[in-house]
């Protein structure tokens, strides 16, 4: 009894200590000239287009970029700022892994414990499991979501995890595994005697000066909490637990807050210095412990990590760049109809810190509503995809209902019967390969570290799939061209449409520096949005973040009876319908 007392008191004290800091005015906006300017204006075009978040970047001359954009709560006409509090989603793995760290520090427990150590009721197949398996995605176990088993309380899932069938023989291969995450918790509360949200509070945010991270232990506004959907299962989830943290249903930070954890893990006041070189420490390919590390394009280090939940439309990313002594932290609640994303996301903002090529999206020009009131409506194309351009209180946006639409709407020169970029013969050559059944050309350009006899399968069944459905494979065409980078290394996407005799498909085809390929395929929804910008009184845009481009909407007469859709080789009119 005396015990639990005591871990209540300490609980309390914790929280009573969050609370009372959690409002502090250290979260101002922040625009400095230079490189905050750059990433701002962006931002702020990037907002137009549907982006809603708060954004902090800093550098060895400290914070430059410290801003919110877009509404936290629109119903009730509530900004972003700084000091908004977002889900961070999988952003807590660090967190996790660095709680196991310290206890292992502390002499409680090894990495290479077995699991089985910490938790009761192990299954034999699972037996091999250590925590450092866990750590770096190792375990095998597939990725089962909480809120999936909503009905469960935490000890009754870590066993529904126990019992699920493995993903891949424990230690072979790295499986993404939000599962093992889960398991850690259990572990961390298990064997440090606190609850998992209080060890946080008290080793990792305290320590760090974090007074804003948190869910049942920080105090935060209404209105400074950032607005999300929320699923039937995760309310039933919240309900059954509402005391217990979770990322990707309650866990909330703000980017000042990450900030500091940056710091931080600058200096060895929080982590000593061994413990964040076993934190950082790629141990498959390039995942450490609740980290993914890599190279940029200048051969510097980074280290970052995102989170996700694309059913209440959460984003967040943290990116560090230690020995150019920057970091790049963005929350977003939305996820921009699934285009928003980190990889790249990073690119344009490291591109406008430490220079290179951006392709910035479209200005907004200043248009009345009733200027742009044609506009607006329900519009059919001629091939009878349908979409509709409807007004809200941030502005114009289009839905295109059906697969013909979206591929319209997205890719406006697949509608053109020429190459709209330049098509390397090696990707027709590949294409007409699979036609053929000759695979010695996807050999020929296949990356290297590309498993040939993997891709081989996997093509000859999808092709087997289109020859069954759409026959026989009639041109191949270039409609969307790109030069970005991954993980440092440049890279050339070509989006190509693939034209058989009942229908087509898209692929993309990711070239790297030495100009050998990966080609996958492109799925769009059968209903997709997009936001639009008036850039004059006759013409709107979108713009993709994935693509970074997008079609224009042109009036085809004064009172909008049709629209001309343009991309760079297409143009072609839609016509508006009337209600009966």
């Amino acid at each position: 009894m005396l015990v639990k007392l005591w871990r209540l008191g300490v609980y309390c004290l914790i929280a009573v200590l969050a609370a009372s800091g959690s409002s502090l005015a250290d979260d101002t906006e922040a625009i400095e000239p230079g490189v905050g300017e750059r990433v701002d204006e962006f931002f702020n075009r990037f907002e137009a287009f549907g982006f809603q978040g708060s954004v902090l970047v800093a550098t060895a001359d400290g914070v430059v970029l410290r801003k919110g954009y877009g509404f936290a709560d629109r119903q009730r006409g509530v900004h972003n700022t700084p000091s908004t509090a977002f889900g961070i989603a999988s952003l807590d793995k660090q967190f996790t892994a660095a709680a196991i760290l310290v206890l292992e520090r502390q002499g409680k427990l090894k990495t290479s414990d077995l699991i089985s150590a910490h938790i009761d009721g192990v299954p034999s197949d699972k037996a091999e499991i250590t925590i450092a398996h866990l750590l770096n995605h190792r375990s095998g176990l597939p990725n089962t979501y909480r809120d999936s088993y909503s009905k469960l309380t935490f000890p009754a899932f870590v066993a529904k995890v126990l019992d699920t069938k493995l993903a891949a023989p424990v230690g072979t291969k790295r499986v993404y595994s939000n599962s093992g995450y889960y398991l850690l918790e259990f572990i961390i509360e298990r064997v440090s005697g606190m609850e998992y949200e209080a060890f946080l509070s008290e080793h990792l945010f305290q320590p760090a000066g974090m007074k804003s991270s948190g869910q049942h232990l920080v105090s935060f506004a209404n209105d400074q909490r950032a607005k999300y959907r929320t699923t039937r299962s995760q309310q039933a989830l919240l309900k059954l637990e509402p005391k217990r943290p979770d990322a990707f249903l309650s866990f909330r930070s703000t980017v000042g807050d990450f900030y500091r954890w940056h710091l931080a893990l600058q200096g060895d006041k929080v982590l000593p210095a061994d413990v964040k070189q076993k934190l950082f420490r790629p141990l498959v390919g390039n995942y450490a412990n609740g980290w993914f590390i890599g190279n940029t394009s200048r051969e510097t280090p980074v280290q970052y990590h995102g989170g996700y939940d694309t059913a209440v439309h959460l984003f967040a990313m943290l990116y560090r760049y230690p020995a150019e002594d920057t970091v790049i932290i963005v929350f977003g609640n939305t996820t921009m109809n699934d285009t928003l994303n980190r990889t790249y996301l990073s690119v344009i903002v490291e591109r406008l810190i430490f220079g290179g090529k951006v392709n910035l999206p479209p200005a907004a020009a200043s248009i009345s509503a009733d200027e742009l009131q044609p506009f607006e409506g329900r519009f059919q194309l001629d091939d009878g995809g349908e979409f509709q351009i409807r007004r809200d209180e941030t502005g114009l946006s289009v839905t295109a209902f059906g697969r013909k639409a979206a591929q319209a709407l997205v890719y406006p020169d697949a509608k053109s019967e020429r190459d709209a970029h330049v098509l390397d013969p090696k990707i027709s050559e590949v294409m007409f390969g699979f036609e053929r059944g000759d695979y010695a050309p996807l050999q020929t350009v296949l990356l290297k570290e590309a498993s040939f006899e993997s891709a081989r399968k996997k093509w000859e069944q999808r092709w087997r799939r289109y020859r069954a459905r759409n026959g026989s494979l009639k041109s191949v065409r270039a409609i969307h061209r790109l030069e970005t980078e991954y993980q440092g290394v440049p890279e050339i996407q070509t989006h190509l449409i693939l034209e058989f005799e009942k229908g087509t498909r898209l692929v993309r085809a990711l070239a790297n520096a030495d100009g050998r390929y990966w080609f996958d395929l492109i799925n769009l929804p059968g209903k997709f949005e997009a936001r639009l910008v008036p850039v004059s009184k006759t013409e709107l845009v979108a713009w993709n973040l994935k693509l970074q481009s997008g079609p224009r909407f042109v009036l085809g007469d004064p009172e909008g009876q049709s629209l001309i859709i343009q991309g760079k080789a297409a143009r072609f009119t839609a016509t508006r319908q009337t209600s009966n």
